[in-house]
């Protein structure tokens, strides 16, 4: 699966951290927590889901698939902890329950029931069923980290 990543932190720290930003959202969502210079000494790896932000989904759009490719990402970058925003806090926990991660979970307004899920997203996943990826289709800008 080809990701988009943002990594900032030294790739020998003693702490590496996957981030997962939530529905229509990239990995520049972290941009700010990466830059963040009391974390300099933790390894961070910012991924936008596969998918969203205009990159390409992956066949299997659900939430199992997606905690499998991001455990597996985990797993090669070495990260220990995952940073879960929105859809991501809920491949965060999917990877924990299902996909075999065992570190440590920090989630960010997960939506645990279809009604929690923000209205956009509930909006733009009905039009979707009918115009196909033309509702949540646009290029993200791309940045690096200070």
């Amino acid at each position: 699966m080809n990701w988009e990543i943002v990594e900032s932190g030294p790739i020998d720290a003693a702490r590496s951290v996957l981030l997962l930003p939530g529905g229509m959202c990239t990995a520049a969502f972290y941009q700010d927590l990466m830059a963040e210079p009391s974390l300099t000494g933790v390894r961070m790896v910012a991924a936008t889901l596969p998918g969203f932000g205009g990159t390409p989904p992956p066949e299997d759009l659900g939430l199992g698939n997606h905690a499998r490719l991001a455990a597996d990402l985990a797993a090669e970058h070495g990260c220990d902890a995952v940073v879960g925003h929105s859809f991501g806090a809920n491949v965060a926990v999917e990877m924990a329950v299902s996909a075999g991660f065992t570190g440590p979970l920090v989630l960010l307004a997960p939506s645990l029931s279809r009604g929690d899920a923000s209205m956009v997203l509930r909006v733009l996943n009905q039009l979707g069923k009918v115009l196909g990826i033309c509702p949540s289709s646009r290029r993200s800008r791309h940045w690096v980290p200070r």
